[in-house]
């Protein structure tokens, strides 16, 4: 996973703002599939967390509408995607908030199952959240606070 900048200089929302991209190698790095881009949005990427469970599923998530790099922006959510073919298709996004406020600092563990935990920061006030997918992904149970 890496950022990089693609909204145009003059883009009065973001400037330089960069979208979050995965590239994987089957063959321990000698070579690299072409770059796909996971984010697709105007408003910046940022703290992208990555893991791999048990079924080789890769589980991603990443704030966004602050680009750290960029020095703009302001926290709209956090985001997950899953892969189930090595990253050659991805889940839908899947966003998080609480209770339609803004959050950040999301952050990504999976169980022995292959199940993910995301818990994220309320932007505004700060207190902790977090959702669980019991089915590997593909759909979330409800927000609970720490």
């Amino acid at each position: 996973l890496w950022s990089e900048a693609v909204q145009p200089e003059d883009d009065p929302g973001c400037p330089v703002c960069s979208d979050l991209f995965y590239r994987h190698s089957s063959d321990g790095g000698l070579t690299w599939g072409e770059p796909l881009n996971l984010s697709r949005t105007p408003v910046g990427e940022n703290r992208p967390q990555i893991k791999v469970d048990a079924r080789n599923r890769i589980h991603v998530v990443w704030d966004e509408g602050v680009d750290w790099y960029a020095g703009a922006g302001v926290p709209q959510g956090g985001v997950y995607r899953r892969s189930d073919d090595g990253g050659l298709t991805w889940s839908e996004p899947h966003r998080f908030t609480a209770g339609g406020r803004p959050v950040q600092q999301t952050s990504l563990a999976v169980d022995a199952q292959g199940n993910p935990l995301v818990v994220f920061r309320d932007a505004a006030s700060d207190r902790i959240y977090f959702q669980l997918s019991a089915d590997g992904g593909a759909t979330w149970g409800a927000v609970g606070e720490v």
